[in-house]
This record gives structure tokens, C-alpha cells and sequence, in this order.
């Protein structure tokens, strides 16, 4: 995030020692963005003030409508006056059906289909890229 210029992160029930040493050790001089995050419960509480959320998944949701990122990228850098979340599931499973449901969009970052799940530091640097360009 902090690579290129974003730093509201927000958390929906992160485990207990999220900012333990093993955190700030792999957080390599960006200790403040997890420092500073917002923790909420639910996602739904995560989003009260968000006018716009973008869910993103690799498409194991078959029947849900992706937008590959690219297509989303200059509608969300267009709303710099609103208040715009990407929203990112846990490394190991995802974003739910349900969670995914609360979002505007659902974007995608294409990749081989062989093998689409990308881990979550790498979709967010890809989409901090991305919308920052």
C-alpha cells in the first residue's frame, strides 16, 4: 500500500497479534499503515462510510459477474472524491458469496485459469499499482 501512496487500511476481525513482532518485521518500514488501521467486526461495519466497494476474487465464484481490474481502474481513480474501498479476503479462502454480495463491484485480475488464486500481498500491490498510475 505504502509503495504507492495508499495508507487508510481498515481490518475486519484481524487475529489478536496482528501487530506482533513477526508484523512489524514483515511490514519492512511500514509498520505505521498497520499501526494506524481501523479494526472493525464485520464487513459491513468496515464499509458504514464507504460510497463505493470493489470485492475482488479469482474467480472461483463461477456465476458472479468479474470485471477484470484494468476495466474498473480508471471509473475508481475518476471518484477520488468519494470514498472508495477494495476489499480483500483472508490468504487462505477468500471473499465469501456473502461478503461479495455487499460489494458494488467484483473485479478480477487475469492470470492463467490453470492456476487464477494470486496471494493477498500480491493483489493489493497489483491493485495499488494499478490505481495509482
Amino acid at each position: 500500500m505504502k509503495n504507492f501512496g495508499f495508507n487508510n487500511l481498515r481490518l475486519v476481525a484481524p487475529p489478536k497479534n496482528y501487530k506482533d513482532a513477526e508484523a512489524r518485521k514483515m511490514s519492512l518500514g511500514a509498520f505505521d499503515i498497520l499501526k494506524n488501521s481501523q479494526v472493525f467486526m464485520t464487513l459491513a461495519e468496515a464499509r458504514h462510510d464507504i460510497s463505493v466497494s470493489v470485492g475482488t476474487s479469482c474467480g472461483h465464484q463461477r456465476d458472479m459477474h468479474l470485471t477484470p481490474l484494468h476495466e474498473l481502474s480508471s471509473m475508481l481513480i475518476s471518484m477520488k472524491q468519494n470514498r472508495v474501498a477494495i476489499i480483500f479476503g483472508e490468504e487462505r479462502d477468500g471473499l465469501n458469496r456473502e461478503e461479495l454480495n455487499l460489494c458494488h463491484h467484483v473485479a478480477t485480475i487475469p492470470s492463467n485459469p490453470d492456476f487464477p488464486s494470486l496471494n493477498v500481498a500480491q493483489s493489493m500491490g497489483i491493485v495499488a499499482y494499478e490505481l495509482s498510475r
